[in-house]
C-alpha cells in the first residue's frame, strides 16, 4: 500500500514538473535551427542538391514557368502610387504561387508527395545522428533514415485530418466572402471570427500530435504509442506550443514575401528558380524548428 502510494506521489511529481517545463522562446528555437544547419552546411548542401535534382526532374520538370518579366510590368501598369512595385511582386507571387499549385499531373504530384515523405524521415535521422556528433553521409541518411516509412506515413495522415476543421472553414469563408453572401462589415467579421476558431481547433489538435513522426522515427514507436507519447509530452504546454507554431508559420511566410517580392523585382524570370529554391530550403528549416522544440519536451 505504501509502495503504490510512494508510486502516485512520484508521477504527480512527475506531471507536476512537465506542466511548469519552461521551454525555449520562439526566436531562441529560430536561432538554434538556423545555426544547426549552418553547422553542417557541407552535408546539407549535399543533401539538398540531389533533393533539388530529384524533383527537378521527376515532379517539377524543366519548363521555366511564368513569364515573370512581363507579369510584372502588366501589373505595374496597373497599379499605381509609391506601392506600386510592391503591390505588382505581390500579385505576381499570388500567381507563382498559384501555378506552381496546380502545374503538377496526378502522377508528378504523387511522387512529390512520397519525395517529401522519404526527405523528411532522412532529415529527422540526421538530425539525431548529427546532434549526438556522429559522423554521417548523405547516402547513409538516405538509406537509413526511410525505413519506419508505414508508421510514419499513418502519423502524417492523422496529424492531416486534423488540418480538416481549418480547410473547411477556409473552404467556407472564401465562399462567402468571393459570393458576397456576407454583405455587411458585421457579417464578414463573423465569418473572419468562425474562420480563426477552426484555424484554433486545428492547431489545438496538431500541437498534441506534431511529434508523433518524431517518436516513430527516432524511438521506433508505433503510431498509437507515438500520438499518446506525443500527446502526454505537452500536457500543461499545449499554448505554449501554439504560440512556438505560429511564430515559426508568421516568420517565414514574411520572410519568403520579403524574398520573393525583391526577387521578382530584381531577377525577373530567375525568380522562377528562387522560389523552387525556397521551397526545397524551407523543409529543413521547418523541421529543424520543430526538432529542437521536440528535443525541449521530450
Amino acid at each position: 500500500m505504501a509502495n503504490k502510494k510512494r508510486i502516485t506521489a512520484n508521477k504527480d511529481k512527475k506531471t507536476v514538473a512537465k506542466r511548469q517545463l519552461e521551454i525555449s522562446s520562439s526566436f531562441k528555437l529560430i536561432k538554434q535551427s538556423l545555426l544547426f544547419l549552418w553547422k553542417y552546411r557541407k552535408f546539407w548542401s549535399l543533401f539538398l542538391l540531389i533533393y533539388f535534382l530529384v524533383d527537378l526532374i521527376f515532379v517539377r520538370g524543366l519548363s521555366s514557368g511564368l513569364n515573370i518579366a512581363s507579369l510584372k510590368s502588366e501589373f505595374s501598369s496597373v497599379f499605381s502610387g509609391s506601392s506600386s512595385k510592391v503591390n505588382a511582386g505581390l500579385s505576381v507571387l499570388l500567381l507563382l504561387i498559384g501555378s506552381n499549385s496546380s502545374s503538377s499531373s496526378g502522377g508528378s504530384s504523387s511522387i512529390g508527395f512520397f519525395l517529401f515523405i522519404f526527405t523528411a524521415l532522412a532529415i529527422i535521422w540526421s538530425f539525431d545522428k548529427l546532434m549526438n556528433s556522429q559522423k554521417i553521409t548523405v547516402k547513409e541518411a538516405i538509406y537509413k533514415g526511410i525505413y519506419p516509412i508505414i508508421p510514419f506515413l499513418l502519423a502524417i495522415f492523422y496529424i492531416a485530418l486534423q488540418l480538416v476543421p481549418v480547410t473547411v472553414g477556409a473552404l467556407i469563408y472564401s465562399t462567402v466572402k468571393n459570393n458576397g453572401i456576407a454583405v455587411g462589415v458585421v457579417e464578414q467579421i463573423i465569418w473572419l471570427i468562425l474562420f480563426i476558431l477552426s484555424a484554433f481547433w486545428s492547431l489545438y489538435m496538431i500541437s498534441s500530435s506534431l511529434f508523433s513522426p518524431f517518436y516513430i522515427a527516432l524511438d521506433h514507436k508505433n503510431p498509437v504509442q507515438a500520438i499518446k507519447t506525443a500527446s502526454q509530452s505537452v500536457k500543461g504546454l499545449r499554448l505554449k506550443i501554439m504560440g512556438r507554431l505560429v511564430v515559426m508559420i508568421v516568420s517565414l511566410v514574411l520572410s519568403i514575401l520579403v524574398i520573393m517580392v525583391l526577387g521578382i523585382l530584381l531577377l525577373g524570370n530567375i525568380a522562377n528558380w528562387l522560389f523552387f529554391l525556397i521551397s526545397i530550403l524551407i523543409i529543413p528549416i521547418t523541421i529543424s524548428y520543430i526538432y529542437h522544440l521536440y528535443l525541449e519536451i521530450k
